[in-house]
This record gives structure tokens, sequence and C-alpha cells, in this order.
């Protein structure tokens, strides 16, 4: 013999649709809520650094731009022969040392600051060339740049200017 229990007052049974349809409104709450949750932080991007590198044994002072650069701590390279402290009271500035026995060649250079570390950007290392900085005005002929042999020109491209350098 099979015995029905009777349901109480207090918990009446709920059809399938109604048990569908609360399925439906909790997995869709769950759903925004895990969405509104799921927040990301800014990602540091490091766009250029100025010069883009220096002779063993020299020093330089590099500028760092890019976005989400908020509170640079430091500037790290790939290569323990290079090595970067802020310049105080310049924001974005380091102070570049390259030791004289780092080999020619190419280096990550990345910065560290408030959202993480950066992508990496290349920072060259020669010997033997001398470092002359682009001295403005230079965009016609008669104001040409005077530079030598063997010299590697740290210069900025700013928009159609064309920059004119002479031997």
């Amino acid at each position: 013999m099979i015995t029905r229990i009777p349901r109480s007052a207090s918990s009446p049974g709920l059809t399938r649709a109604t048990r569908i349809a609360i399925s439906a409104v909790l997995s869709s709450v769950s759903l925004l809520a895990s969405s509104v949750a799921q927040a990301e932080l800014p990602s540091i991007r490091l766009d250029r650094l100025t010069p883009l590198g220096a002779s063993a044994g020299a020093t330089v002072e590099a500028e760092i731009a890019g976005a989400d650069i908020e509170d640079l701590q430091s500037l790290r390279f790939d290569h323990p022969g290079l090595t970067a402290e802020p310049i105080e009271g310049q924001p974005n500035k380091f102070r570049v040392h390259v030791a004289p026995d780092v080999p020619p060649g190419t280096y990550d250079a990345r910065v560290v600051g408030r959202w993480g570390v950066s992508n990496p950007r290349l920072f060259a290392v020669d010997r033997g060339l001398t470092d002359v900085v682009e001295a403005e005005p230079n965009n016609d002929p008669q104001q040409a740049q005077e530079v030598t042999v063997n010299c590697a020109v740290a210069g900025t491209s700013d928009g159609n200017n064309v920059d004119q350098f002479r031997f």
C-alpha cells in the first residue's frame, strides 16, 4: 500500500514551471553580480624611452613616456651592467648608467610603477660612437646641425618636421 504524506501549509509544492523560473532569475542575478565584481586594473604601458641608447661606460638622462605610468618606482634592464636611478624633482626621468663592460647590443628596458611592470622597449649599447643630442632649429639646410662621422644622434620625431644634419 502506498501512503501519501500531506504537504503542510508552510511548504506548499512548487510547480515545475515555477522552479524553472526561480532558477533562471537566480542564474541571471549571479551572472550580473559576477560581471560587476570583475573590474580590471590599468595596465602600465611604456611607449617611449629617449634616448634610445648610450655608449658603454656612459651615463645619460632618459625620459619615459607611456600610459598609466603614475608613481614610477624604477627603470629596469635585462643586463646587470645597465642601472637606472630616478632624477629627483623630475617625474618620468632617470639617470641611466652603462657599465664599461656591457657588450654592444640591444637590451630590454621596463618601468615599474603603481600598476605593475610595463612592456619592454629596446635600449641600445654601442662602442666607439659619440652621442649627440639633436639641437633645434635644424629644419632647413641653412640651419643644419653639424655632426661628425661615427656618432649617434638622439632626437625625436615631431610631426611632419624634417631635421637637417651636415658633416
